[in-house]
């Protein structure tokens, strides 16, 4: 834009050019052909002269004039010109900060629009009982989701099933035992938490079977999502969808769906702005998408219309991740369906439910228990008496693991005060719900377009059961399964035109009754399904045609089949589940009582016989006329039979048999405090009280553990009864209990081992009332000192903060008897790093280290107190101090002290090693850098053997590069079993038998390396054990211990197992000394193999019988 200065210039150049074509041209003067003397006079007269002729003059002024008024008229027109601009611009500016305005205000107005929507979707969903709630079936009224939820779990979806490696053979019990063994180790070692895997993921599909909790999964992260609760995920929009409303919807695009919704139901006033602000979220990863139940989509009565409708839900999926990857999105499906239905696998991580454990299954009957508050002890109480009964009933584990069994099981409980007292009652409910209630109460169509009806479902599975049962076959195969169906539809009418595989599909999808195995393999949900719908199938005596041309009926012929092998684990439940079945039970009694041949050695058939009363037990029918003679006849064997196992087993029986009759009940009880009674009698009715019994039972036993008479070793059984199951419902509540219990604490007079078991009686205690007496006790030096220990372990472990302070300020203050910070000290190292604060658990370790790096007390009392606080206590402690970097620093500075006594160090660093297996979580995150740290101090110390202790160490950590003797360790470290036992399992299994028939070794060394080959399993080893134990110089602790082994490895060829047993046979005859422990071991192997062990009655010798 031109300037001021650059008009003037142009004016004046104007000017100049003006004037210049007025006045004459003076360099013509220079071309003219005048001499050169002229042309200087000529060029001054050509330059004076038009200023001096008048109208040179004249059109000059006239030029200038002009130029002023025209250069005065651009100034004016330039002034009014940039006025204007000036004008235009404020206006402009004007109009800018009023749109400027209008648009902060429409941005203001819709940021408060979104969140108030946002607000009203949020306090919706809460509002809603169908998101912030749980309504199984007929349940009055629905729970909210955070008064009941119970953290669930989950893992990467595994190729194989727990147990399914164990098929051929295996008894229910190994079955139930191995499952949960598997769930316990997934739990500590693969299991993660939703928020985990999500955070990791982003992308993920959970999978599960029928009422795993997918779909709490889903509305407990829909609630913490709502709160901004999740841990590592803030500020997210929880979207969840139910995929079957979507199918129905027959749209292709889940945000047009999601938007339809928002305007319809949240307040967007148009489809485009609801869309618009879901695309906004969806673009900048800010929604958490919860897509429930893909399996659901299968939508339509045919089949083409069922797979069309998942193809476009699939599809729709995988376009909204792919659109908006950052978003965060768990789908959920039953397993069987999503693997069978997908036709390319969705690009998400795969992970599966957990079941639960008895801790999960315990802390939601808990919070059922207390949804009326925690002042409604009779409802609290209820509940223990619920967890109490599934305790006592191993067959319920599987049920419990289940959470929607699980609530109907509490349910059941709540409504009659008791579950229903035939376990099979019990079973027929749990199917009922799965085969037909379940997928109604969710209002799915699955059912309408059913191939089965439900009577023909159960039936057709009761036929599978009973197949697979006689084939021993916990899973099976596609092809066998196919073979059973078929056989099946000759013999049915489907409502449909059905092929086995469609059945087979409709088997798995609709109920998970038949559950399909990642690996293509098929099984019951539970092996107990399998073993109610075995017994189903001979109540029901179907007339299959292998059958027909037999005389008898159907039921007696299977019934005759089960009953060859009575001894056979693998037949048990079913008998147990056909009992609980039939109305009239004497005739399986009769067969059971009247079995003619030898002498059943074991008393199988007998306690068989008292398991089926328990199980067909009703309340108000009349029992079996068998009964009374049951009992009697179990009640001679308790007395008489000269081997534990059969005696722990026949009083497990009758304390069961003892819950519905009442009389036996009475007399168990006076067994048990008779003085006459034999000590190994009580002691089975012990054990199998704290196993079977009631809390009533075991409140029964009260005074028997108070009695200042009673035997230590009873009262050890007493504790562990009470601290083991029933410590909330028998001692916590009874405050009467509680001051008696004190009291005897008080009485320096009573033993150390009953002031011993009571406090271990007070372990789980949380109530600070008997904090003062615990204080009392470990303030005061002239108590035991392992007493004092305990006390103070307990009240670092207290809940109340009050308590572990006082204990704290004790440990740091200056007492005139130094044994008491020692004993607080060493207390704190038990407790979790949450109760204490860093500062304090340092200064305990201090206490406690230089407690360890004093000199030998020159006293036997003070040297007998440095051993029980460091052998007993110390271990676990060092195992938490090694944690500490400074603490390490510190030990590693004692050992290399050259001033030091190296016995002493030497004594340190057994320590070092001995804590190690005491922690093995622990350790095991510290291995590498203690090994890394081990390796330089080894090249520090002066001492050869003080650098054996630590190469050992290292060994034991796992560092495979030093030179190591086995044997010569093992020897250095008998005093420290666990120690012994880390290190076996270290070796390899040829160097475990050199060590093993290595006779220079100590045989208490040498029954560690049997113990570990027990709990490994090594089947392996079994030949090799059954040679060994035929050695005459093997030394009798080891020979039992042998013995022992061949009893409780466990392997799947049955000719090794009969192998086994024929040994053990031959010892329980001709040896004496180990005939106890042989009879033990026979009872686990021929229950595994199904034989009976017999006595000939002519030559007393005991005999195997098929």
């Amino acid at each position: 834009m031109l300037k001021k200065r650059h008009i003037l210039f142009l004016i004046t150049v104007w000017m100049w050019l003006c004037c210049a074509s007025i006045l004459p041209d003076p360099l013509h003067l220079f071309h003219s052909e005048q001499s050169d003397a002229q042309a200087p006079v000529l060029a001054r007269e050509a330059l004076i002269t038009p200023w001096t002729d008048p109208n040179i003059l004249l059109q000059i002024i006239s030029v200038v004039v002009t130029s002023v008024l025209t250069v005065v008229s651009i100034l004016v027109t330039l002034r009014g010109y940039q006025e204007n601009r000036r004008v235009m611009h404020e206006q402009q500016e004007l109009a800018r900060k009023e749109a400027q305005h209008e648009k902060e205000a429409k941005e203001k107005e819709h940021r408060e629009f979104i969140s108030t929507a946002t607000a009203r979707y949020h306090a919706r969903l809460l509002q809603d009982e169908a998101m912030s709630s749980i309504k199984i079936l007929d349940m009055p009224e629905p729970i909210t989701l955070e008064h009941i939820h119970v953290g669930q779990r989950l893992r990467p979806l595994k190729k194989t099933d727990p147990g399914l490696e164990m098929n051929r053979g295996d008894t229910p019990e190994r079955v139930f035992h191995f499952i949960q063994q598997s769930i316990e180790e997934e739990y500590l070692e693969g299991s993660f938490a939703p928020e985990e895997v999500l955070r990791d993921k982003k992308h993920i599909i959970v999978l599960g079977d029928p009422g795993s909790g997918k779909t709490t999964l889903l509305k407990y992260m829909l609630s913490r999502a709502i709160k901004d609760q999740l841990n590592g995920l803030h500020h997210l929009l929880p979207i969840a969808v139910e995929l079957s409303r979507f199918a129905r919807s027959q749209q292709d695009n889940l945000l047009d769906f999601l938007a339809d919704d928002w305007h319809d139901n949240h307040g967007f006033p148009t489809f485009q702005e609801a869309r618009a602000f879901l695309e906004d979220q969806f673009s900048k990863g800010k929604v958490l998408l919860l897509l429930d139940a893909l399996d659901e989509a299968i939508l339509g009565n045919k089949k083409s219309e069922r797979q069309e409708a998942y193809r476009r839900v699939f599809e729709a999926i995988k376009r909204c991740c792919s659109s908006y990857p950052a978003i965060y999105l768990i789908v959920t499906s039953r397993l069987a369906e999503y693997k069978y239905e997908q036709r390319a696998p969705l690009p998400f991580a795969e992970y599966e439910i957990l079941p639960f454990r008895k801790q999960e299954a315990h802390e939601f009957i808990g919070k059922w228990f207390q949804l009326e508050g925690p002042e409604d002890r009779q409802r609290i109480a209820l509940g223990e008496e619920l967890k109490e009964v599934l305790d006592n009933t191993p067959q319920l584990e599987m049920l419990v693991s289940n959470p929607l069994l699980l609530s109907l099981l509490v349910m059941l409980y709540e409504r009659n005060k008791k579950l229903p007292t035939r376990l099979a009652d019990l079973y027929a409910r749990c199917i009922e719900l799965l085969l037909y209630e379940w997928d109604q109460e969710r209002l799915h169509p699955r059912y309408t377009y059913a191939l089965l009806t439900v009577e023909q479902k159960k039936r057709l599975l009761s036929k599978v059961a009973w197949h697979f049962h006689q084939q021993r076959q916990r899973y099976f195969t596609e092809e066998r399964l196919s073979a059973v169906v078929s056989q099946f539809l000759e013999q049915e009418t489907p409502s449909a035109h059905s092929t086995a595989h469609q059945i087979i599909d409709e088997l798995c999808s609709d109920n998970g009754l038949i559950k399909k195995q990642n690996d293509g393999a098929y099984g019951f949900l539970h092996l107990t399904f399998q073993s109610y719908f075995a017994a189903l199938s001979i109540v029901e005596a179907r007339t299959f045609k292998e059958y027909a041309l037999q005389a008898d009926t159907i039921e007696q012929l299977l019934l005759k089949e089960l009953l060859q092998h009575p001894n056979d684990l693998w037949n048990e439940e079913v008998l147990l589940m056909y009992a609980g079945i039939i109305q009239d039970l004497s005739p399986l009694l009769e067969q059971l009582l009247n079995r003619k041949g030898m002498e059943d050695v074991f008393s199988i058939t007998l306690i068989l016989a008292g398991h089926c009363l328990v199980a067909h037990h009703r309340e108000g029918e009349e029992p079996p006329a068998q009964q009374q003679e049951i009992i009697d006849r179990l009640l001679q064997v308790l007395h008489e039979t000269p081997y534990t196992q059969v005696r722990q087993e026949v009083a497990k029986t009758l304390v069961k048999l003892a819950g519905i009759d009442t009389a036996l009940h009475t007399h168990l009880f006076e067994l048990i405090y008779h003085p006459t009674s034999k000590r190994a009698l009580t002691e089975s009715l012990l054990h199998a009280i704290g196993i079977s019994g009631s809390s009533d039972d075991v409140e029964k036993l009260l005074p028997l553990f108070l009695h200042p008479e009673t035997a230590a070793d009873l009262r050890r059984i007493l504790t562990d009864i009470f601290n083991r199951r029933y410590y909330d419902t028998v001692i916590k509540q009874n405050g009467i209990l509680t001051t008696a219990l004190l009291k005897i604490l008080d009485d320096t007079r009573a033993s150390f081992e009953f002031r011993h078991d009571i406090i271990r009686l007070f372990e789980q205690q949380e109530a600070p009332d008997i904090a003062p007496q615990l204080m009392a006790l470990v303030l005061d030096p002239s108590e035991d000192t392992v007493l004092r220990i305990q006390a103070a372990i307990l009240l670092a472990n207290s809940s109340d903060s009050t308590t572990r302070a006082r204990l704290v300020a004790h440990m740091n203050s200056e007492p005139q008897d130094e044994s008491t910070p020692r004993c607080i000290a060493v207390a704190l190292t038990f407790t979790t790093p949450q109760k204490i604060l860093p500062q304090d658990r340092q200064r305990a370790a201090h206490i406690l280290l230089d407690y360890l790096f004093a000199p030998p007390a020159t006293d036997a009392e003070s040297q007998f107190l440095k051993e029980v606080m460091v052998n007993f206590f110390g271990l676990p402690g060092i195992s938490v101090l090694l944690e500490d970097t400074a603490i390490r620093q510190k030990l590693y500075h004692y050992l290399k002290d050259r001033n030091r006594d190296a016995e002493e160090r030497r004594y340190i660093a057994s320590l070092l090693t001995a804590s190690i297996p005491i922690a093995p979580q622990r350790t095991r995150r510290l291995a590498a850098m203690l090994i890394q740290e081990l390796q330089a101090l080894t090249t520090e110390l002066d001492h050869d053997g003080l650098r054996k202790d630590i190469e050992d160490l290292r060994y034991l950590l796992g560092d495979k590069h030093v030179p190591f003797d086995p044997s010569a360790y093992l020897k250095a470290a008998q005093s420290f079993l666990p120690v012994q036992k880390q290190m076996i399992r270290q070796l390899e299994r040829q160097e475990r038998w050199q060590l093993l028939r290595d006779r220079s070794l100590q045989p208490d060394i040498r029954a560690g390396i049997v113990q570990v080959l027990v709990e490994e399993n090594d089947t392996v080893s079994i030949a090799s054990l059954r040679r060994l134990v035929e050695e005459v110089a093997l030394p009798l602790p080891l020979r039992r211990e042998v013995v022992n082994a061949l009893g409780l490895i466990t392997n799947e060829n049955k000719e090794e197992e009969y192998e086994t047993a024929r040994v053990l046979i031959q010892l329980a005859n001709r040896d004496k000394e180990v005939r106890d422990v042989a009879m033990e071991a026979l009872w686990y192997v021929s229950r595994r193999i199904g034989v009976q062990v017999v006595r000939d009655r002519f030559s007393r010798r005991l005999l195997l019988q098929p």
